[in-house]
């Protein structure tokens, strides 16, 4: 179907006005029932190492080549795949998960064979990614992907719910910072290895300040997975330090086209999705993790799968925010509402 006319978004070139419609002020009620309090969030599985260390990086990654014949004929094609890999230096072998014709197959192996998981042990266990590409015959040759991900292991969620710290423990607001009226957001990573030791813990992001790291390692070390069985398990771990009074920016519910003007600049000709073939209008609900882990982007009302790859590039995207002000709104949520339109960037 083609694309309705006049109908297209691009990245605004305005000044940053967009600012005001992304952020709305207000009052933002967390806390322990005090004045000054700390906000848990809550601990979540993380990307595995293998999704983290996927060389190359997705910005230096070639893309799929769309076959020409293909292209000529205006054929688009859905394939899914998975990348199974056998040691750090090894190109994996490829699996094809939806039928599949030869050329377009050709190219997704093509693709393969630059892919590495340099961070995996040798002589350890393979590792699989799986990852989702949609072919869009346009002028552009346009091909969409979603991130590789590691198949979601069942176990390892449900391991995770078993986790307990010591509630004596929870981090005191740092006298320091509540008389600097500081705030902020300490982001880590902690990594659970045996049922009875404590985490490995990596902090992403210290909130702006040692002081609110510092107090959070106590209970960091305080935690366990009493349930722990086979492979470690890792999760991402925020906690919100936040003083009851202020006045906050949270984020606000925008359109596709506010959306855009918001994030960061993408490479020219990175991007191009048609949302006619993705039952549009829909609305979407994102809550913002970036840059630490990918948005977590939920359908509000059905699954389409014609969406996955427009999702996945939806998760990835960063707004365009000084660093301290971006860590501010980490775990907020908006809802973007998704016209009928072409995305071209």
């Amino acid at each position: 179907m083609p694309a309705p006319s006049g109908v297209t978004v691009h990245r605004a070139t305005t000044t940053r006005g967009w600012l005001r419609s992304l952020l709305v002020a207000g009052m933002l009620a967390l806390g322990l029932g005090t004045a000054r309090a700390a906000a848990p969030e809550q601990v979540t599985l993380s990307q595995s190492a293998a999704q983290r260390c996927l060389s190359p990086a997705e910005p230096e990654r070639a893309k799929p080549e769309y076959p020409e014949d293909d292209l000529r004929r205006k054929e688009r094609a859905w394939v899914d795949a998975e990348f199974t890999f056998g040691g750090p230096e090894s190109a994996p072998e490829v699996r094809f998960t939806t039928d599949t014709v030869g050329d377009f197959r050709a190219s997704i192996v093509a693709y393969a064979r630059q892919l590495r998981v340099p961070c995996m042990a040798k002589g350890g266990q393979p590792i699989t990614l799986k990852q989702h590409f949609d072919f869009i015959p346009n002028d552009g040759r346009k091909v969409a992907w979603t991130a590789p991900v590691e198949p979601l292991d069942a176990r390892r969620l449900e391991q995770l719910k078993c986790e307990v710290s010591d509630d004596s423990l929870r981090p005191p607001y740092p006298p320091a910072m509540l008389r600097a009226n500081r705030e902020g957001t300490v982001v880590a990573r902690v990594r659970f290895v045996a049922p009875d030791q404590p985490p490995q813990v990596e902090f992403l992001d210290n909130g702006g300040s040692g002081y609110f790291a510092d107090a959070v390692s106590p209970y960091l070390a305080s935690m366990r997975i009493p349930c722990l069985q086979g492979e470690p398990v890792e999760a991402m771990f925020h906690y919100r330090f936040v003083i009851e009074g202020n006045s906050k920016k949270v984020l606000n519910d925008l359109d596709l086209r506010s959306f855009v003007a918001t994030v960061k600049k993408v490479p020219a000709g990175s991007a191009y999705f048609d949302t006619q073939s993705m039952k549009c209008p829909f609305d979407v609900r994102l809550t913002f993790q970036q840059p630490w882990e990918p948005n977590r982007i939920e359908e509000l009302e059905e699954d389409v799968p014609a969406r996955h790859a427009f999702l996945d590039w939806m998760s990835q995207r960063q707004f365009d925010l000084p660093v301290r002000a971006a860590n501010a709104l980490l775990g907020q949520q908006m809802v973007v509402h998704i016209p009928c339109a072409v995305l071209d960037l």
